[in-house]
């Protein structure tokens, strides 16, 4: 379907809960990635808002990659880029037409992958009045919890990274790759019901880790570990919590538990 098309329906409301965007993180990334070392590595992260990849980018990875299951992420995550880049806007009003035509002209796309986001953006606002924005995009309730401190870094890795994408449910598909790192989120809590899903995500997960390397939930929505997400991981994942400071579990940290195991 036409990703203008595709948005159209969300307005219809046609969609299911992955359809939308987020505006933030829900998470506080800064506790959640203070207990991992990234230095040099290989990562792959959900995109989401795209707060993840800005915070792992901080954090001097050899490379990230991306992947989300809604393939409007990828047009939302040039447009903050973007935002970033021309006029140092963090978190842009895209609630307003006029805001993202004002990022949006000063753009020279320099890759098809860009070409495909300004064109969708372009039509956007050629096609919805601004109101309808807020049937698109979960507004979160703290979103400057996230905010980069260092705009000026995280400017020059944009400008100077290749940005790489799969448009792919992680619970169903994989990437014919490995990786050091990989940040899911709070991806497993939306499957608490699924064994199937559960157990795909567990399994692919596996697949992509290199044998000494993790894997970073975090907990939002359910902060309890479930009894579907130990079932599933437990053969092939062992996990150590992560706590904040007052002593609560706000995710976990996941590692291969036999590295011969298929």
């Amino acid at each position: 379907m036409d990703s203008i098309e595709h948005t159209k329906q969300i307005f219809l409301g046609n969609y299911q809960i992955h359809d939308k965007l987020y505006y933030s993180s829900n998470e506080d990334l800064y506790q959640l990635l203070d207990h991992v070392d990234i230095t040099n590595k290989k990562v792959l992260s959900v995109l989401a808002s795209g707060d993840q990849y800005f915070h792992l980018s901080e954090r001097d990875p050899r490379i990230i990659d991306t992947f989300d299951i809604n393939h409007l992420t990828k047009y939302y995550f040039y447009l903050r880029k973007w935002g970033i880049i021309y006029h140092d806007l963090y978190y842009p009003n895209v609630f307003s037409n006029e805001t993202i035509y004002s990022i949006i002209k000063e753009v020279k796309p320099k890759d098809k992958n860009e070409e495909e986001a300004l064109n969708y953006w372009e039509r956007y606002i050629q096609t919805f009045y601004s109101y309808l924005t807020n049937e698109l995009i979960y507004l979160g309730q703290d979103p400057k919890k996230n905010e980069i401190k260092n705009l000026r870094r995280l400017k020059e890795y944009l400008l100077n990274q290749e940005f790489r994408f799969y448009h792919m449910d992680i619970s169903k598909d994989v990437i014919d790759d490995k990786y050091d790192f990989i940040f899911i989120s709070n991806i497993a809590e939306y499957y608490v019901l699924n064994e199937k899903a559960m157990n795909g995500l567990s399994h692919n997960l596996y697949q992509m880790l290199e044998d000494d390397g993790e894997v970073l939930l975090s907990y939002v929505i359910e902060p309890r570990s479930s009894s579907m997400e130990v079932k599933c991981f437990d053969n092939f994942l062992v996990s150590s919590s992560i706590l904040d400071n007052d002593g609560d579990r706000i995710g976990k940290i996941y590692k291969k538990r036999n590295v011969n195991k298929k």
